[in-house]
């Protein structure tokens, strides 16, 4: 009987998360405080698109998906979409470049990551070797870069072969056919 009621909440939540074109978020972050039952399945359901885009942002995700607790697990296991900001320095506010590993791990089936680079002229070759071994197979990469020599952008396009669909909108890249040199031949791309 607990089974089916699980189910069933499960399948409201999912019902009202697909009832718009955009999610209601308010709506689904009430639900969550409603009991433990329905806490699971609605912060699941929150955590389905994560926009990280400052120190603090990065901070409560890490703590919310820390890998060492069965909640942060399922919380970090139900991002498919994250959408984030780097910068190659740190700063007060800002996320440094060498954090990107340690946040895609947490997300262990992500689809689609949206990252905006900033002042990024190139990734650290230790930062490209981590991102490699410790992000997961995205299948979307949503690119966009600052004014720099397209450098870094084109550095990420080794990390990961599983990409099936590529935007970059760039100033920096000219001429830039990721046919022709990183054999993305299966990739939907726009620029």
């Amino acid at each position: 009987m607990t089974q089916l009621i699980e189910d069933a909440v499960r399948v409201m939540m999912e019902i009202i998360y697909h009832s718009d074109v955009n999610p209601p978020w308010a709506e689904l972050a009430n639900l969550s405080l409603v009991c433990r039952a329905w806490s699971h399945h609605a912060q699941a359901l929150l955590f389905a698109s994560v926009r990280i885009h400052s120190l603090h942002h990065l901070r409560c995700f890490l703590e919310a998906t820390d890998p060492n607790t069965p909640r942060g697990r399922h919380l970090g296991s139900a991002v498919r979409i994250l959408s984030v900001t780097v910068y190659p320095v740190a700063y007060v506010t800002r996320i440094v470049s060498t954090r990107l590993p340690e946040l895609l791990e947490r997300c262990s089936k992500l689809y689609e990551l949206k990252i905006v680079l900033e002042e990024m002229d190139s990734w650290a070759p230790e930062t490209i070797e981590e991102l490699r071994k410790r992000s997961p197979p995205i299948m979307a990469l949503r690119l966009r870069d600052g004014m720099n020599k397209g450098i870094a952008a084109r550095q990420l396009l080794h990390v990961w072969p599983s990409l099936r669909h590529l935007t970059i909108r760039s100033s920096s890249i000219d001429n830039f056919d990721p046919s022709s040199e990183y054999s993305l031949l299966a990739c939907t791309r726009t620029f």
